[in-house]
This record gives C-alpha cells, sequence and structure tokens, in this order.
C-alpha cells in the first residue's frame, strides 16, 4: 500500500516527494458485477530539479448498456510510473473483462462466468464471483474489487459490496473503491451492492441504472440491475495524483494540467492535487 525510497524518476540527487498515483475505475456491468476499483500506487521517491516529467490522469471506464460491454479505466501516471486503471464489471452478454496492470477486477454477473482478476503493477483485488441464487436464474452481480479489499461475493438474492479502496498517508482520504454489483428483481433482489469505500458507485436492481464510480477517486462504476428490461451500470471514475513536498519547494504545471494547492493539511508542507490532464503531453517540473 505505501512503499518508502522507490526512485522511478531519477537516481541523481534531487529532494524527496511522496505521491499517489491513482488510475481510472472500471465501468459497471449491464445487469453485472461492479466495475473494479482503479490502480493505487503510493511511495516517497526522489526527483530531479528543472527536469520536465510527463503527466497524466487516467480516464473511468465507460458505462455499459444492453449490446453495449463496459471498458477499463485508463491510466494515470508521472515521470516513468505507469499505473492501469480498474477492471470492468460483469455484463450479461459477456464475461467479465481482466484489469489491467495494478488495477482491481470487476465482479462476475453469474455463477458461471469468470471474475476479473487483479493484475502486477500497483495495488490491486480481485472482483467477487456470485455464489448462485434461485433456481438457473443467478443474475446476481459480485462486487468490483477495491485497492484494500476484494470485491463482495453475490449469494442467493444479496448483490456484491464493492471492495474498499486504501487510505491515503497524505490526507488520509481513501481512494480506489470498488463498484457493488447489480440485483435482477425478477429474483427478489431489490437493493443492488453498496460502493467500496473511496468512491465506488453502488448497483442497482429494477431496471435502474448503477452509480457511477465518484470523479478523481479511480472508483469502480456501480451494476446495473433488471425488472423487465436490463439497466444500464454506471462509468468508472477519473484517477488522481496527489504530490506532497516541503513548503520551500514547488512544482509547475504545463498549461492542460488542472491543479490545486493545499497548504493547510500539513503545515510545512505543499500538496498538489491533479484532477485532470487535457492531452497525454502535460508536463510537471519541479524546483
Amino acid at each position: 500500500m505505501f512503499s518508502s525510497g522507490k526512485l522511478f524518476f531519477s537516481k541523481s540527487i534531487g529532494f524527496s516527494i511522496t505521491r499517489l498515483i491513482v488510475g481510472g475505475g472500471g465501468g459497471g456491468g449491464c445487469l453485472g458485477g461492479g466495475g473494479g476499483g482503479g490502480s493505487y500506487s503510493e511511495a516517497i521517491d526522489t526527483v530531479i530539479t528543472l527536469t520536465a516529467f510527463g503527466i497524466k490522469i487516467g480516464a473511468g471506464g465507460t458505462a455499459a448498456s444492453t449490446g453495449f460491454p463496459p471498458t477499463n479505466g485508463t491510466s494515470s501516471f508521472i515521470g516513468s510510473g505507469e499505473y492501469i486503471g480498474g477492471g470492468s464489471g460483469g455484463h450479461s452478454a459477456s464475461t467479465t473483462q481482466t484489469a489491467g496492470s495494478g488495477g482491481s477486477g470487476g465482479g462476475s454477473w453469474r455463477s458461471t462466468s469468470v471474475i476479473g482478476f487483479a493484475t502486477g503493477g500497483g495495488l490491486g483485488n480481485n472482483g467477487g464471483g456470485n455464489t448462485g441464487a434461485v433456481g438457473a436464474i443467478d443474475y446476481m452481480g459480485g462486487g468490483g474489487g477495491g485497492a484494500a479489499q476484494v470485491g463482495g461475493t453475490a449469494s442467493g438474492t444479496q448483490s456484491g459490496s464493492g471492495g474498499a479502496g486504501a487510505s491515503s498517508v497524505i490526507n488520509t482520504v481513501s481512494y480506489a473503491g470498488g463498484g457493488g454489483g447489480g440485483a435482477s428483481a425478477v429474483i427478489g433482489g431489490t437493493t443492488g451492492g453498496a460502493g467500496g469505500l473511496g468512491g465506488g458507485g453502488s448497483g442497482s436492481s429494477n431496471s435502474g441504472v448503477g452509480a457511477s464510480g465518484t470523479a478523481n477517486t479511480g472508483g469502480g462504476g456501480g451494476g446495473g440491475g433488471y425488472s423487465s428490461s436490463f439497466g444500464s451500470s454506471g462509468a468508472g471514475g477519473s484517477g488522481i495524483i496527489l504530490i506532497k513536498m516541503e513548503s520551500a519547494r514547488s512544482a509547475t504545471f504545463s498549461g492542460g494540467v488542472t491543479s490545486t494547492l493545499d497548504t493547510t493539511t500539513a503545515p510545512g508542507f505543499k500538496i498538489y492535487k491533479i484532477t485532470a490532464t487535457s492531452t497525454a503531453s502535460e508536463t510537471v517540473t519541479f524546483s
């Protein structure tokens, strides 16, 4: 969850920062599992001054609707450290997608479909499965995995909850929670699974629309429900980057970067919160 001394920018003499990188969360499934939370990587790094490093905020995965599966979240990165977004949730017409590098997997939509699995590169967890429901109709979605917890398994008429995200040491806020699974009213499912702490969207029921993951948390989207028709799912939440440094130091961003500066949370330090990049060619320079 947190590492110290990782030098991914340069081994040259510079100064230390604490940084958090969260990728975009995965979209939820249409009558399906919740989307996986985005990848989560927090570490202390050494940076060199007066050198421009690339920076990008990942987008959340798209929501699913009938005939259109969800997509994985996309990557957030700074310098040479790249972490891919979370996995998608399950879908009524396809198997669950596997998470990108470092992201959490999405939940499955029935007992015969495959859950999404987290892969290497960052902090991620597998999505929740489905233990089956009533008879052959087992359309209750499992929860998407979060950065700190696997997705909840659906059982009977209860959809799985999204796995919890991880709490940042920079600002104690949780990120990369998994989305909750969708529920089928046909078999008695009345509510979808809760979204995981850290921006995960809740699942829906009764042909309702799953909630989207919260923007700039990397939360997974909630799964859509089912009654007489399939409900659309929620989209994944976009990613975020946090950079903490001593107050005597500064970061300068190119024009397409949206950021805010916090000087009150940690006295004696600056915390830069980067929430959007307009192109894949944006930069940050330290001084």
